[in-house]
């Protein structure tokens, strides 16, 4: 039941009443304290008593004391008045500051706390505050800072050197300056701006990863590009499998995760690993069909080849303009240098099968022993790596060769048609 004040010492419903079990006494005990004989109303043999000091009975506390003793055949009760009488529900309005037993000063200055005392308003102060500030604490008691450069305009969060003025995207515009640029607002929740050199950090420890994930709806990794610091390599994975690295020697694409270097002189620039299937390692394709260059090759001195193809072949060319070239001389030693070169017809040890039958024979040479055209040749004979030819460098000797023959022949023709004229 609501109440105004202290809290009651019990709690009873309104005119409880107490039945009492009579015998040859004058005191009886109640069964809730009282104040005095006036908070009850008391009934023997149905004749309302008359309350007070030198009348029918008195009362404190729980202790009911009656004038004269009852018989064991009287019924007595009481009615508890005095507990309902004061818990009552005060009207609306009626109740003022001055009802309140709440300490300290009750004023316009003051409110009343949860501790049930009054205290004045502090008031807080907010520096430096204008419109789309982030409001933070300042380490002084009651005052705030509205931060210059840390915004919320209701869509763009701007931060940095520059953050006032962030104008860019639709979510985080860290903004060092003003660069002039804009955005593709459906690649524009993160903008990172600045007019000189300008980027992200995503820093990790030596035996962390850092990264950049893409997720959607079914797949958290469907995309990633990744640093691994224990072996200084960059990972790129797409559908959640990696599908290039890139590490201190060379770029390996991998469709079957290998990964290995597997050659014994340092690094091969980019090395493809099982990515094709049928078709080849490297697929470069044009829709048109005229002749058309699919790859050059460049070094300080400009280009040095390339491969072109046209409607229906492929063309392997090598730098050879005559603009390129000097002190050239007519080979006269053709045939002498070309029956230095040892033809075999021969198969290589890997395509043996399995009973270590040669499966392919090929003709060719021995690289170390083509020391007619040396720039033919790479490598040293029995050096770390295997030697390799380009056995399109001997056209010229072979040219050669066969032009002196052709000139001896062409000799040897003139000679026997002037006999058979004599």
């Amino acid at each position: 039941m609501p109440y105004i004040g202290n809290t009651p010492a019990e709690k009873y419903a309104a005119f409880d009443v107490q039945y009492f079990t009579t015998s040859a006494t004058a005191s009886y005990t109640l069964d809730h304290a009282v104040a005095n004989e006036l908070d009850i109303r008391l009934v023997i043999n149905n004749v309302i008593q008359e309350p007070g000091s030198g009348k029918a009975y008195t009362a404190t506390g729980t202790t009911l004391t009656l004038s004269a003793a009852t018989a064991g055949t009287d019924t007595m009760y009481a009615v508890y008045t005095g507990k309902a009488s004061q818990t009552v529900n005060p009207p609306a309005g009626s109740v003022g500051i001055n009802q309140l037993s709440a300490t300290g000063t009750k004023d316009a200055t003051t409110f009343l706390r949860g501790d049930n005392s009054f205290a004045v308003v502090s008031g807080t102060t907010i520096n430096t505050n204008a419109d789309n500030r982030v409001i933070t604490g300042s380490g002084t008691a009651n005052t705030l800072n509205g931060e210059t450069n840390f915004i919320y305009n209701g869509t763009i969060v701007g931060a940095g050197t520059d953050g006032a003025n962030a104008d860019l995207g639709n979510g985080l515009h860290v903004k060092i300056a003003d660069s002039g640029a804009s955005v593709n607002a459906n690649r524009s929740a993160i903008v990172v701006e600045g007019t000189g050199d300008n980027g992200m950090t995503i820093a990790s420890n030596n035996a962390g990863q850092g990264g950049l994930w893409f997720a959607n709806q079914s797949q958290s990794d469907a995309g990633q590009i990744d640093y691994n610091h224990p072996d200084d390599t960059m990972r790129f994975y797409t559908g959640g499998t990696e599908r290039f690295r890139i590490n201190g020697d060379d770029t390996i694409i991998s469709r079957n995760g290998n990964y290995t270097n597997n050659g014994t002189g340092g690094g091969s620039g980019i090395k493809l690993s099982d990515v094709g299937g049928t078709r080849g390692e490297i697929g470069i394709e044009k829709t048109g069909t005229g002749a058309a260059g699919m790859i050059y090759f460049y070094n300080g001195n400009g280009t040095v080849g390339g491969i072109v193809t046209d409607g229906s072949s492929t063309s392997y060319n090598t730098s050879s303009d005559y603009r390129l070239k000097e002190n050239e001389v007519a080979i006269s030693d053709g045939i002498t240098r070309l029956k230095t070169l040892k033809p075999y017809r021969f198969n290589f040890k890997a395509d043996n099968d399995a009973d270590g039958k040669p499966t392919k024979t090929v003709d060719g040479f021995f690289a170390h022993e083509v020391t007619a055209v040396p720039e033919a040749i790479q490598g040293e004979k029995d050096g770390a790596e295997m030697q390799s030819i380009d056995q399109a460098k001997l056209v010229p000797l072979l040219t050669s060769a066969l032009q002196e023959a052709i000139t001896k022949i062409e000799t040897l023709e003139a000679r026997v048609q002037t006999l058979e004229n004599a």
